[in-house]
């Protein structure tokens, strides 16, 4: 990940949102320009259209938590797959959907179904929230 981050390279984010997504930000290498949560299409979530307009040519990673911790807040698949459309190729996406299994209509939101349609989507998901394996992490892409 840093040699993707070099020369310094904005990593938008959502604040506040959980640090352990901003772990790039610690590299030396990384640019974090922080969106703030208070906005209308997802009071306490992910403003998806500010993200997408923060990614530019220099942007080489964009995380995403779906659902969102804290805040228990999700967007659409709908959503994600506009925003996926707008950002630059070379943006990796992660959709981080360790909480995915507490959704209430699950299928809804995940991205697994966008995965075969574009090549810069990474959905990341762990065994640990849905099966009470707090002490385990084990997790898988």
């Amino acid at each position: 990940m840093p040699a993707a981050l070099r020369p310094p390279r904005p990593v938008p984010a959502r604040a506040p949102g959980r640090r352990a997504w901003w772990w790039p930000a610690a590299l030396p290498q990384a640019r974090v320009p922080a969106l703030p949560a208070d906005h209308d299409s997802a009071p306490c979530g992910h403003d998806l259209p500010a993200l997408a307009a923060a990614c530019n040519a220099e942007t080489r990673l964009l995380y995403l938590a779906n659902p969102n911790n804290p805040t228990g807040t999700w967007f659409a698949q709908e959503t994600l797959a506009r925003l996926l459309t707008s950002v630059p190729e070379s943006t990796l996406v992660v959709v981080d959907e360790a909480y995915q299994e507490c959704q209430p209509d699950a299928d809804a939101s995940s991205a697994l179904r966008l995965l075969g349609q574009h090549r810069n989507l990474l959905v990341t998901r762990t065994f640990s929230k849905a099966y009470a394996l707090a002490g385990l992490r084990v997790g898988y892409a």
